[in-house]
């Protein structure tokens, strides 16, 4: 899923991405993520572009289940700020059992849009008092900008790129159940711990903090844990039924739809 808005900074950046992973004390939690595109992005893919199509696929977001999704909601689409914005959380039971893929998967749970750089997916591992993540969402995307064909030390190029990535800002943040004591490149605050990459970092000539992003592949988080706040688990397990209801008649109405399409096929197709 991460791929559809990182395959944008090849067409000209201008986006906005924000991904927050949750954690409970058991484990559970949420992954919820925003995306905005700005008017360069459309002025490069073109007016009619619909960066957020796979995100209101029921078909695409039913492959994410066997990635350790159990719901999501239906997306909000909106305009905040000049940016057409996207929004969507989706829910997990066990985060030692999520991926979130940096690829898309083709009919055979391959990458189909990896070219000759599979990405591996990001991975978690939740124990008491640690939360590790394998393949942080920051590294990859730093990794994918170094690919681009762009000399940050040439000051006409950089000129050239500025008003193609303003406004860019990619962002990462991990919410874990108690205070925070180390977490690698992001910054910690409290019990959240965030990084902020934007338009000034990707055309930086020196590109340190990208440097420094691409080549972490694993990020430890340290913390106190906590256990449940009163009455937070019988909430989040309310929020968590909910969520699995509403998940549940989504992908029916989904199925009917497409049944319904295929009832209506011409013959002989």
């Amino acid at each position: 899923m991460a791929a559809v808005a990182l395959a944008a900074l090849g067409l000209g950046g201008c986006i906005k991405y924000k991904q927050v992973v949750t954690v409970n004390p058991d484990g559970s939690g949420t992954w919820q993520l925003t995306v905005g595109f700005g008017p360069q992005f459309y002025a490069v893919a073109g007016s009619d572009a619909d960066p957020f199509a796979d995100f209101a696929s029921v078909e695409k977001l039913k492959e994410e289940e066997s990635h350790g999704f159990v719901a999501f909601t239906e997306p909000i689409i909106e305009e905040v700020d000049g940016y057409q914005t996207m929004t969507i959380t989706g829910y997990f039971e066990n985060i030692n059992d999520l991926e979130i893929m940096q690829d898309e998967d083709d009919e055979n749970g391959d990458a189909d849009n990896a070219g000759d750089n599979p990405q591996p997916p990001t991975t978690f591992a939740f124990d008491d008092g640690t939360l590790t993540v394998q393949q942080p969402i920051l590294s990859v995307m730093a990794r994918r900008v170094a690919e681009e064909d762009f000399d940050r030390d040439n000051e006409h190029m950089r000129q050239m790129m500025a008003p193609m990535v303003a406004g860019t800002e990619i962002s990462e943040a991990l919410v874990v159940p108690g205070p925070i004591d180390e977490a690698g490149y992001l910054q910690a605050d409290g019990n959240t711990a965030a990084f902020v990459v934007d338009a000034d970092m990707l055309l930086d000539p020196d590109a340190a903090t990208l440097d420094q992003l691409a080549g972490v592949e694993t990020l430890t988080v340290t913390f106190d844990p906590q256990g449940w706040a009163d009455g937070a688990e019988d909430a989040w397990q309310a929020e968590l039924a909910a969520a699995k209801q509403a998940w549940a008649a989504w992908k029916q109405r989904g199925d009917a739809a497409a049944q319904g399409t295929a009832t209506q096929a011409p013959a002989g197709q």
